[in-house]
């Protein structure tokens, strides 16, 4: 099984951009220029063939070549098998997920930084403290702490 595309909807044609016509009996070394892509996707497709079970990861993909506009997709690679049990394909499917990532770094912005001046929160000072500490540890060092106080007097 060499990976060779027999059948795919319109929505993986505009996620590539590329026409059906040029995709179909071609594989994803053909059709996508994405090195790590490819990569990913070929670690996936061999790990479902020998092993015989599906097989998932998730990617951050330009979704047009060129275009900058970047999308992120669960990939999930799934066995198919006949009546004897033997894999006869991978059915491979992608999930847009870009809306659920873009929500999710905004909510750890807000986590960690002030809406109004947007310097670091107080969990964020304690992270890099926590991980200052660990590294000066590893390497005996010190940490130091400065801590200023700005205080505005009413006349």
């Amino acid at each position: 099984m060499n990976g060779t595309f027999t059948t795919i909807n319109e929505k993986f044609c505009e996620v590539v951009g590329l026409p059906k016509e040029i995709i179909i009996g071609k594989t994803i070394n053909d059709v996508q220029i994405d090195s790590g892509y490819i990569k990913e996707w070929n670690n996936a497709f061999s790990s479902v063939i020998n092993n015989g079970k599906v097989n998932s990861f998730t990617y951050r993909y330009e979704r047009k070549v060129g275009s900058g506009v970047v999308g992120y997709y669960d990939v999930t690679l799934s066995p198919l098998f006949d009546l004897r049990k033997e894999i006869i394909g991978v059915i491979g499917t992608n999930q847009d997920i870009t809306t659920i990532i873009e929500n999710e770094k905004t909510i750890k912005h807000m986590a960690y930084y002030d809406d109004i001046t947007d310097l670091s929160r107080r969990a964020r000072f304690l992270e890099r403290l926590e991980n200052a500490i660990k590294l000066s540890k590893k390497k005996a060092t010190q940490v130091i702490i400065v801590i200023l106080i700005l205080t505005t007097l009413k006349q």
